[in-house]
């Protein structure tokens, strides 16, 4: 309970140690470089596939959104 309220250590401050920097600037740096060299792939799409799962997502939320009005009311 009280990592939750941010308290684990007693209500103390700890102070961030010199290694936990070099953890994130490491890790944004790995990001930075990947972003950096990322193309965007050549994608070629059907449409008649990107109409077809369109309509399949929006009947299964139209039934989610039945269901779920039909159980609670949206109350």
């Amino acid at each position: 309970m009280m990592a939750q309220a941010g308290e684990e250590f007693g209500g103390r401050k700890e102070r961030r140690r010199w290694w936990d920097y070099v953890i994130v600037l490491t890790a944004t740096a790995v990001f930075v470089t990947l972003g950096a060299r990322a193309a965007v792939p050549p994608l070629t799409m059907d449409l008649r596939w990107v109409v077809i799962l369109s309509a399949v997502l929006i009947a299964s939320l139209a039934m989610g959104g039945w269901s779920l009005w039909r159980r609670t009311r949206f109350n």
